[in-house]
């Protein structure tokens, strides 16, 4: 499959308050129907997947937002990074790069130490070190893959994008041995939804979504205008004849 990548900055320009540590939700009926509205609370980093939503503050104190009562609810635990799943999966990382997962009751301590880290199920887990390794959960222990970042998201159809030190956007789609793919935008923050769209911050405050075109799709639909005219040709040949 061909992929085009394509990078559109998304508006309003009020969506930069997340750098004043105030936490804007981003709600979409449609992934390219964007309609931004404040949620009361303020916190530096957030995790969105389903209906579960997570964060922590500057104070490393960790949050889950309740729907019902549209509120935030504080939860024991010190964070520097929480990632949520769709499956309620609910993993972070502290100021000593511990690793934690969230039974339901209270947090269970993992093997490994980890700066940043991203869920999309329980069996789809990726996080990065100090030293910009990557690693993923595999059966109870993690593995080392191949790359480098500081930042990385991991979708629910198993794509991984991340950034490096150099801003570098990098997506595998297709899993751990799947290669990494450099894309064309700079990024220091991302948030990936499918491996052809994720969302992300440039350093001068921009939000910005990428998206692809299958460019298999256009070539079929060239080749079925061209066989069509052909067909048209050859049809005014027997006539003539």
């Amino acid at each position: 499959m061909l992929l085009f990548p394509t990078h559109e900055r998304i508006t309003p320009n009020h969506v930069v308050v997340r750098r004043k540590a105030s936490y804007t939700y981003l709600h979409m009926s449609e992934f390219n129907s964007f309609n931004w509205r404040n949620i009361q609370g303020n916190l530096v980093q957030v995790s969105v997947a389903g209906r579960n939503v997570w964060g922590v503050n500057r104070s490393d104190e960790i949050f889950r937002f309740e729907h019902g009562m549209n509120s935030w609810t504080k939860i024991q635990g010190a964070a520097v990074c929480v990632s949520c799943a769709a499956d309620g999966t609910v993993w972070c990382v502290n100021r000593g790069d511990e690793i934690f997962s969230w039974n339901g009751m209270m947090w269970e301590q993992k093997p490994g130490r980890l700066r940043r880290i991203s869920v999309a199920s329980s069996a789809n887990i990726w996080g990065c070190n100090s030293q910009n390794e990557i690693f993923y959960w595999n059966y109870g222990q993690w593995q080392k893959s191949d790359g480098a970042c500081r930042e990385i998201s991991v979708a629910q159809d198993g794509a991984v994008w991340c950034c490096n030190s150099a801003d570098e956007v990098w997506v595998k789609r297709n899993g751990p041995h799947s290669p990494w793919e450099r894309q064309n935008q700079r990024l220091h923050k991302i948030s990936a939804r499918s491996r052809d769209e994720a969302v992300g911050l440039s350093r001068d405050g921009g939000v910005w979504g990428m998206f692809f075109l299958l460019l298999e799709l256009i070539f079929t639909c060239f080749l079925s205008l061209l066989w069509k005219l052909l067909e048209k040709i050859e049809y005014h040949e027997l006539e003539r004849n």
